[in-house]
């Protein structure tokens, strides 16, 4: 999972806001980013990305509440 937490820091600053905050990662970066630094398994790098992004969300939204 070391890999997905890597690729999790390089899209820090790609987050997508809506009028209430943060609502998902823009991952249309991803594929270029996997140009750099290919996975050795996508599907499971997308399956961590998207878990850690949903925990980081479910952070983000407890704090402004």
């Amino acid at each position: 999972a070391w890999p997905a937490v890597l690729m999790f820091c390089r899209l820090s600053t790609q987050w997508r806001i809506g009028a209430g905050g943060p609502i998902g990662l823009d991952l249309n970066i991803l594929p270029w980013l996997l140009t750099l630094e290919p996975a050795d398994d996508p599907v499971a790098l997308l399956d961590d990305l998207q878990t850690m992004e949903q925990a980081a969300l479910q952070a983000m939204h407890e704090r402004r509440d």
